[in-house]
């Protein structure tokens, strides 16, 4: 099996794809995103006026109307306005093996032109009109079409990351392992982690690595913030609890992990995500 038919497969057997926010928005003159990273990918496209696009540690990007932007997780951004104009935007996940993010297997452009742009803006549109026009179980069927037809226009348009397949099929055989800390986030450690692979300490430090060039306890660190990212970006939970649920057993040290990381506190950033216009 070829690494195109190895990963045909595990999109075919695990890909989930899930809407968490989007809009036809109208875009004020000077409106800015602030700088900000969300736990979900941004897909937008600018209908009308212009924006700036900047990205940590890149050149500012100038957008001009007709222009379809792909932002993965994770990706500290800022949009800026300079004039008025309207957006068709969502914010949107695709993931296999439960944690594994598509958009980080590939290598995509960050900006879009011509008719995959506007095919990318047309997505958006009809996936922010299912919630008021469609029924719960048809909104859910549509919704899922319309996942599948975004990441098959990204797709197309880009190339495997570098280490790629090997990544996915180290997650592959992480899985057990990816499942226990899924399962609880704050019991994870590596012995128990190791059990679970049927690995030693050592040896899963190095498949770890492999997959996702951290270590075993780095990636819970980092899961432990995504999950509370999610959390604070479509719940109403207090702090606290978000703390729980995401494995932290201290609110305070996870107010001051959160905040480190984020440049924002937990609070802080629920009310940027609240604020979300693009």
């Amino acid at each position: 099996m070829d690494g195109g038919q190895e990963f045909a497969r595990v999109l075919a057997d695990s890909l989930r794809f899930v809407y968490h926010v989007g809009a036809v928005t109208d875009v004020g003159a000077g409106m800015s995103t602030g700088w900000r990273t969300l736990p979900m990918a941004v897909t937008a496209l600018l209908v009308a006026g212009r924006s700036v696009c900047e990205i940590e540690d890149d050149p500012a990007r100038e957008v001009q109307a007709g222009t379809a932007i792909c932002l993965p997780a994770g990706v500290r951004h800022r949009f800026t306005h300079p004039v008025a104009g309207v957006s068709w935007w969502s914010h949107v996940d695709f993931q296999v093996l439960a944690t594994v993010d598509v958009l980080a297997l590939i290598d995509a452009p960050r900006l879009f032109s011509g008719p995959i742009a506007r095919r990318i803006g047309e997505i958006n549109r009809d996936l922010a009109a299912i919630a008021v026009e469609r029924p719960l179980v048809s909104a859910v069927c549509a919704r899922q079409a319309l996942g599948l037809a975004l990441l098959s226009v990204i797709v197309d348009a880009a190339v495997p990351a570098p280490r790629s397949l090997e990544a996915l099929r180290a997650a592959q055989r992480l899985a057990p392992v990816l499942a226990v800390v899924e399962h609880d986030l704050r019991a994870a450690d590596v012995p128990h982690l190791a059990r679970s692979a049927h690995l030693s300490p050592s040896r899963l430090h190095a498949v770890f690595l492999h997959a996702f060039a951290c270590s075993p306890m780095q990636y819970v660190r980092r899961r432990r913030l995504q999950r509370a990212r999610e959390l604070l970006a479509t719940t109403d939970l207090a702090v606290q609890d978000i703390a729980e649920r995401a494995g932290f057993e201290d609110p305070f040290h996870f107010s001051r992990v959160f905040k480190k990381a984020h440049a924002a506190s937990p609070s802080e950033y629920r009310q940027q995500m609240r604020e979300v216009t693009f």
